[in-house]
C-alpha cells in the first residue's frame, strides 16, 4: 500500500511532465520485473521491497490509463468508460482464488499472475500518446498525426484538424501563464468554502478506500470456504458498476454517494449481531456493504473530478488519492485489530466511518448538468450559487 501512495504521487507528476505513454510503459516494466524478482527473493526483505514496486508500477499504469482514456474520449462517454473500465479489475479479482486454489503454493502463484503482464508489451506498438497533452506541451505535429489516425479510423474528416489544433494552442497558450500560477495544492485550502469541500472529499476518499480494502481482506474472517468467499466478494463488483452507471446519470453524484455510504455503512454494523452459525445472513450483509462500498468509491472518483475547479483539478484529485491510499494502508492493521479483540470491532469501524462520510457528502454541491467551475474564485463560488446548464428548451425560448 506505501507502493500505491508513492505511485500516486511520483508517477502522477512524471506522467504530466513527460507523457502519458512513457510512464505507461514505464510502469509495465517496473510491474513484470519487480513480479518475477519477488517470486525468487532469498529473503523477506526483498520480498517486500519487490511487493512495493510492484505496487508503484500497478498504481503507475492504472493511474495514467485512466487519464489517456478520459483524455481521448468524448464528454458522452467518459462516465460510463470511466466506471467500466473497472470491470477488468473485477474480473483479475474473480480470477484469483481460482488461481490460488489451484496452485496452492505462493512462488508458482506470483509467477502465473507476473508472466501475463508480458502482453502489455504491446503497448509499445498500440498505444498512442494522449492529444491533449502533446497540444498543452506545444508539440502540435505530434498531435495531429495521433489526432488523424484517430479520425481515419472513426471515418471522420481530417481536413480542418490542423487548423483546429492551432486555434486550441493559441487559447491554451493565452491561459498558461494563469493556470501555471494557481495550480498548487495551497490554494485548495486557502478559502473557506473551497477548504470545505476539499477535506470533506478527501475523507471521503480516504473512508471508501479504508472500507473497501477492509472488507476485502476481511473475507476469511467471515467464515465459510475462503476461495469462494473471496470470489462471491469479487463478483458483487460487477452489478456495483452496472448500477452506478445508471445512478450517476439520471440521479446525480451527492445523494448516490451519501445513500451508498449509509447503507454500506449500516450493512457493516448489522453484521456484527450475526451469530456465527447464520453464517448465510452474515455473508449477504458484508456483500451488502462491499457492494455499496463499490458503489460509492466509484461516485466519489466521479465527484472529485467534477467539484474541484480546473485549475487545480489534478492537484485536487491527487491529493484525494494519496488520502484513499492511507486508508488502505491502515486497513490491514484494522483487520488484525478484528483478530486480537473481536471481529466486531473492525466492522464496527468500518460501519461508523463509512455513515459519518456519507453525510458529510450531503455538504457538497452536486455537480450533475452544472457548469464546473474553472478558475479557483469560481470554485469558491461554487456550491454557493449553481449554475445549471440550459435545457434545449430554455435555449429555444431563449
Amino acid at each position: 500500500m506505501a507502493g500505491y501512495i508513492a505511485g500516486a504521487v511520483v508517477l502522477s507528476q512524471l506522467s504530466d511532465r513527460y507523457g502519458r505513454r512513457p510512464v505507461m510503459l514505464s510502469s509495465v516494466f517496473i510491474l513484470f520485473v519487480s513480479g518475477i524478482v519477488c517470486a525468487f527473493s532469498p529473503n523477506f526483505t526483498i520480498f517486500a521491497i519487490t511487493r512495493f514496486l510492484i505496487a508503484l508500477g500497478r498504481c503507475g499504469l492504472y493511474i495514467t490509463a485512466f487519464v489517456l482514456l478520459m483524455e481521448t474520449v468524448g464528454p458522452d462517454y467518459r462516465t460510463v468508460l470511466g466506471i467500466a473500465r473497472d470491470f477488468g479489475w473485477a474480473t483479475g479479482y474473480i480470477m484469483i482464488p481460482g488461481i490460488a486454489w489451484l496452485i496452492r503454493n505462493w512462488f508458482y502463484m506470483q509467477l502465473a499472475i507476473t508472466i501475463p503482464v508480458l502482453g502489455l508489451v504491446s503497448l509499445w506498438w498500440i498505444l498512442s500518446e494522449s492529444p491533449r497533452w502533446l497540444l498543452t506541451q506545444g508539440k502540435l505535429e505530434e498531435a495531429e498525426t495521433v489526432l488523424k489516425k484517430a479520425a481515419l479510423i472513426n471515418k471522420r474528416n481530417v481536413d480542418n484538424i490542423k487548423s483546429d489544433l492551432e486555434m486550441l494552442q493559441a487559447s491554451l497558450q493565452q491561459n498558461s501563464t494563469e493556470n501555471r500560477k494557481k495550480a498548487n495544492i495551497f490554494d485548495l485550502l486557502k478559502s473557506s468554502n473551497l477548504r470545505k469541500k476539499t477535506i470533506i472529499i478527501c475523507f471521503c476518499w480516504y473512508v471508501n478506500a479504508f472500507v473497501f480494502y477492509g472488507l476485502s481482506l476481511n473475507t476469511n474472517e467471515i467464515g465459510g470456504n475462503p476461495f469462494l468467499s473471496f470470489f462471491i466478494f469479487g463478483a458483487v463488483e460487477f452489478p456495483a458498476y452496472i448500477v452506478s452507471i445508471f445512478v450517476v446519470k439520471y440521479y446525480g453524484r451527492r445523494l448516490p454517494l451519501m445513500s451508498t455510504m449509509v447503507l454500506g455503512g449500516l450493512a457493516c454494523i448489522a453484521t456484527i449481531a450475526v451469530p456465527e452459525d447464520l453464517l448465510w445472513l452474515r455473508m449477504t450483509l458484508s456483500m451488502l456493504g462491499k457492494f455499496c462500498i463499490t458503489s460509492s468509491y466509484i461516485i466519489v472518483y466521479i465527484f472529485s473530478a467534477e467539484i474541484f475547479p480546473t485549475v487545480v483539478r489534478n492537484v485536487g484529485v491527487g491529493t484525494s488519492s494519496t488520502f484513499a491510499r492511507i486508508g488502505s494502508a491502515i486497513a490491514p492493521f484494522v483487520k488484525e485489530l478484528g483478530q486480537v479483540t473481536h471481529l466486531g470491532v473492525t466492522f464496527g469501524l468500518f460501519g461508523g466511518l463509512a455513515i459519518v462520510s456519507g453525510l458529510l457528502a450531503l455538504c457538497l454541491p452536486e455537480t450533475n448538468k452544472i457548469v464546473l467551475p474553472d478558475t479557483l474564485e469560481q470554485g469558491e463560488q461554487f456550491g454557493k450559487k449553481i449554475r445549471k446548464i440550459p435545457s434545449e428548451h430554455e435555449l429555444e425560448k431563449f
